[in-house]
């Protein structure tokens, strides 16, 4: 993690929450469709 001194905290909350939206977002898209599959199958 980044120390406080090198990023402001808003900022760093920004950048976190959308990394975060846009790494969780596919993955529980497609964990859902792969449960789904595994589920009919």
């Amino acid at each position: 993690m980044y120390p406080e001194t090198d990023m402001p905290s808003l900022l760093k909350r920004r950048w976190l929450g959308l990394l975060g939206f846009v790494w969780h977002a596919p993955l529980s898209m497609g964990g859902a469709i792969f449960y789904a599959g595994q589920g009919k199958a």
